[in-house]
């Protein structure tokens, strides 16, 4: 039984153990400075209607259109801080001119509040990518999907480009929902609840299964008791040690001596290590040969 105690012991250490590795884990991943990047491309958002009655026109500055696509870049502040006055640029690097071409562009803060973001310079084209230059006057953190920047891109054409984002002293990464502060809550909030629930199988084991187990394996710890008295026995007959004493009193002196060592044992346990093992008190017998 005591081995059981121990694996029980061992494993609830791990599990405290790993969770406080997954804690530390968690808090230095949130306290490194990167802004989250997400993106759409619908090359489609906009297409012209065909009827056989009428002709419907899809124009934009007077030119005729097939249909419109629209590219969506958004930041999500993820990390442990508010920013104020941060600069962005933003590259755009089509594989060739004709599969993409802006047609038009805007950009919007938090909660699509266009003041919020200011173009430093207009946008360029370097006859590779397209450059845009923000200047982002507050970007709080968010909890979970809260957009702090959205470049919007009015286009033409069917393949999604190359994308760059470079905030002025900030690393970029993938958009991800585990990256949400609220997500990791709820994972922690895991981590409690089965840290809760493991322990909480732990206390019903000990308290209530631990000393009915102990109760039902009594035949056995017994059965090995009287095989530790009689390996005894047997070292002492090999060893030709009290030939002037017949066997049975050998036996009795030993069960006598094993008892007062286990009662002994007994009797400096707490009640709570009593109840443990089912308040099975040692008997004079355990050991009688």
């Amino acid at each position: 039984m005591l081995g059981l105690w121990k694996n029980i012991v061992v494993a609830a250490l791990s599990v405290f153990l790993t969770f406080l590795a997954q804690q530390y884990y968690h808090h230095d991943q949130n306290s490194i400075k990167k802004l989250d990047v997400y993106t759409k491309f619908d090359p489609e958002y906009l297409s012209k209607p065909k009827f056989s009655q009428a002709k419907v026109k899809l124009t934009v500055d007077k030119t005729e259109k097939e249909k419109i696509g629209l590219y969506e870049i958004l930041l999500v502040n993820f990390t442990n801080q508010h920013f104020k006055d941060l600069s962005v640029t933003i590259s755009i690097t089509p594989k060739t001119k004709n599969d993409f071409k802006i047609i038009s562009h805007f950009a919007t803060g938090e909660n699509g509040i266009d003041h919020l973001v200011k173009e430093i310079q207009p946008m360029s084209f370097d006859g590779k990518s397209y450059i845009f230059t923000y200047s982002i006057s507050t970007m709080n953190r968010a909890e979970k999907d809260e957009v702090g920047m959205n470049l919007s891109v009015l286009f033409e054409g069917d393949k999604e480009p190359e994308l760059k984002v470079v905030p002025n002293g900030v690393k970029t990464r993938d958009f991800s929902w585990n990256n949400s502060p609220k997500r990791k809550k709820v994972q922690r909030n895991a981590i409690y609840l089965l840290i809760a629930v493991f322990a909480g199988v732990i206390v019903i084991f000990l308290a209530v299964i631990g000393p009915i187990v102990s109760l039902i394996l009594a035949p056995l710890d017994r059965r090995s008791d009287k095989k530790y008295a009689q390996s005894i026995f047997d070292s002492i007959k090999k060893e030709g040690l009290y030939n002037d004493i017949e066997d049975q009193q050998i036996k009795k002196n030993i069960a006598k001596v094993l008892y007062r060592q286990r009662k002994n044992a007994w009797e400096s346990k707490s009640l709570l290590d009593k109840w443990l093992v089912g308040l099975r008190e040692p008997k004079r017998d355990d050991y009688l040969l």
